[in-house]
């Protein structure tokens, strides 16, 4: 059955907080406090009718393609930064984001996993980029199929792997930047490599700091994914062409 989505207001949001602190710190962990959905003063609605429904998402892919089907006539702009609505849908999935954990089940993590904080306008995208739906959310609705890769974790965990890339708004931004991460780091079945994201030579990390460095001399970010390929340092060849798993 559908639902109407809502936002939380700040005593909501304070209210949630308060419920993922008690969790993360008592045991047995408390029921999730549906009602600040849809009881005053603790939500309140949007300028637009939007239905929703308890899914049972088993990635940030399924999760991120559903969300965007829900928004697909929302403002983009307004929707991808609005605080109050990640936090409201994180409540709302709750249930979804804990039962999909792949360690600490009905644990919750750090309350920036849940709740979006954006004070006027003034977003911290790192803090932003560890929110466990509006990152996959953001990563479709700007590179389609090109995130599917990154987004193939479950929901209620984040991929170190996705997390390098998203938590530097420049490189989360750059289409062919991400095409050039599934070509190093994923196979051709869609499986991430073994020690893409470690430290080892040619890994995600190792990427990160090179483009950094090559950021200082070339407009890289606007260039095509051949063209990243071509300045490369040979450490990263092997990861180009082994297709292991």
């Amino acid at each position: 059955m559908a639902d109407i989505v809502r936002q939380l207001t700040k005593q909501g949001i304070g209210a949630f907080r308060d419920y993922i602190q008690n969790n993360r710190q008592n045991s047995p962990a408390q029921n999730p406090p549906f009602h600040l959905l849809y009881q005053s003063p603790y939500s309140e609605s949007l300028s637009q009718h939007i239905e929703i429904e308890r899914n049972q998402f088993y990635t940030r892919y399924e999760a991120a393609t559903y969300l965007h089907r829900v928004f697909e006539n929302f403002d983009q702009a307004e929707i991808s930064y609005n605080g109050e609505l990640w936090s409201w849908i994180s409540l709302y999935y709750l249930e979804e984001l804990l039962s999909a954990k792949t360690i600490g089940k009905n644990r919750l993590n750090a309350p920036d996993n849940y709740i979006l904080e954006v004070e006027q306008g003034d977003l911290k995208w790192r803090e932003y980029s560890h929110h466990l739906l509006v990152t996959p959310f953001y990563l479709y609705r700007r590179h389609g199929e090109e995130a599917r890769m990154l987004l193939a974790g479950p929901i209620g965990s984040r991929m170190d792997i996705t997390f390098e890339i998203v938590s530097r708004l420049q490189f989360a931004r750059s289409h062919e930047f991400i095409k050039l991460v599934n070509r190093l780091y994923f196979n051709s079945q869609g499986k991430m490599k073994r020690g893409a994201s470690k430290h080892n030579p040619g890994s995600v990390r190792r990427l990160i700091s090179v483009f950094q460095q090559l950021e200082l001399t070339y407009d890289i970010l606007n260039m095509s994914c051949e063209k990243m390929i071509d300045l490369l340092p040979p450490e990263f060849d092997k990861w180009l062409d082994s297709q292991q798993v």
